[in-house]
């Protein structure tokens, strides 16, 4: 038989080939640069996420001083909460303000009776006593320790929430309008002859702090308050605060001028001790109202807080950690 001959390999199979491979080649690099890229890309956007974010820390161990940035500062994501403006005005910290004439002042939201709350550590003038709860409970905290301290009961509840309507001297008592202070008086009457603020009776503005409360219109204190010193009135301003104003010595309006000069970057930071007795820490600083009707205060994300007004022109913010 005759053999076959064999055909011969065209050349533009050799030429499809070829450009097959250098397809595949093409390929491969492009996968490994686009795989470079991104892995750089991802480090990128890590640095520029932290870098953003702002750092929170400062030392407050001063009261006279702005607190100073603290050389270990840790980095925290800062959010913003939404509040009305007008809460300027309402809170633990603000200051009581005469609501403008012809105007009738708002009562204060979540005021409880007292007398199913208190101890009977302490008397009452009626029945019909109002207070915010953390108030109640504090001033059970603080007459049970007086009662064991000097065994005593016969302090006594005169006045608690007043409408600015039915205040006996509106510049003296003002301080009731809030919803967080109470108007002590001794009955019966203390058979040493004592009165509030002295003998046995001094140990309540010695201590009120401990127990969140503040002496509202110290003597020594007139200039700033504005007001005739008083040892029966006793406003609530929560745990951490009165351990820092009377760590200090500071009356309200003391404090809260310092706070003003306190930011989210450079907070006044300090440790109290709670209403269980663990000793907590802190950080209070300042944010201002907006003119709109609407105000955005910074606050770290994820941290337990609270704002409360200053009572003129903005917010207090206290974080606690």
């Amino acid at each position: 038989m005759p053999q076959a001959q064999k055909k011969p390999i065209r050349t533009e199979y050799i030429a499809m080939a070829l450009l097959c491979v250098l397809i595949a080649v093409f390929v491969v690099i492009l996968i490994i640069v686009s795989s470079y890229k991104n892995s750089h890309g991802e480090e990128s956007a890590q640095t520029v996420s932290e870098q953003t974010s702002s750092e929170v820390s400062g030392d407050a161990s001063r009261p006279d001083q702005s607190a100073e940035p603290s050389s270990e500062s840790s980095q925290e994501t800062v959010g913003t909460v939404q509040i009305a403006s007008s809460g300027k005005t309402e809170g633990i910290l603000a200051l009581t303000q005469k609501p403008a004439e012809n105007r009738v002042a708002e009562t204060p939201s979540d005021l409880v009776t007292v007398s199913k709350y208190y101890n009977k550590k302490f008397g009452l003038s009626g029945t019909s006593l109002e207070l915010k709860k953390d108030a109640v409970d504090a001033l059970n905290a603080l007459t049970a320790a007086f009662a064991e301290a000097k065994g005593q009961t016969n302090i006594m509840a005169d006045k608690c929430y007043v409408p600015y309507e039915l205040l006996t001297d509106r510049d003296t008592q003002l301080d009731l309008t809030a919803g967080y202070s109470v108007l002590l008086s001794i009955y019966p009457r203390d058979p040493d002859g004592d009165t509030l603020g002295s003998g046995k009776f001094s140990w309540l503005p010695d201590n009120c702090t401990t127990y969140g409360y503040i002496l509202r219109y110290p003597p020594e204190k007139k200039d700033l308050t504005g007001v005739e010193g008083s040892q029966r009135i006793y406003r609530y301003v929560g745990y951490a605060h009165a351990s820092y104003m009377g760590k200090y010595h500071l009356c309200l309006e003391e404090y809260l001028s310092q706070i003003k000069n306190a930011t989210l970057e450079q907070p006044i930071e300090f440790t109290y001790t709670n209403s269980s007795g663990e000793e907590k820490e802190c950080a209070v600083y300042y944010c201002a109202a907006s003119s709109e009707d609407t105000s955005r205060v910074k606050v770290p994300e994820g941290a337990n807080y609270s704002i409360s007004g200053n009572g003129t022109d903005g917010f207090v913010v206290t974080i606690y950690k």
